[in-house]
């Protein structure tokens, strides 16, 4: 069963702030941007959030397709 808009959106907000803080950590222990991809931790987090993130589009493009649908009959249910 898909997952609802509104626990996607939650759970994004959730990796998001994840990543933040392992960023923190991270730059707090002196490491710069280009060598996060090293960290075992953050990549692991990172994954997490394009994961997300591409069940959040694919979502989108879900709900587009829905509305097209549903547009197309009310047109033909109103020439009728």
């Amino acid at each position: 069963m898909p997952l609802s808009r509104v626990v996607l959106e939650r759970q994004i907000q959730q990796a998001r702030t994840a990543v933040s803080v392992w960023v923190e950590s991270l730059q707090k222990a002196g490491i710069e941007r280009p060598a996060f991809r090293k960290n075992v931790t953050w990549r692991q987090l990172n994954a997490k959030c394009n994961q997300i993130q591409r069940r959040l589009n694919s979502l989108a493009q879900t709900e587009a397709t829905d509305a097209e649908v549903t547009r197309r009959k009310t047109e033909v249910a109103a020439a009728e």
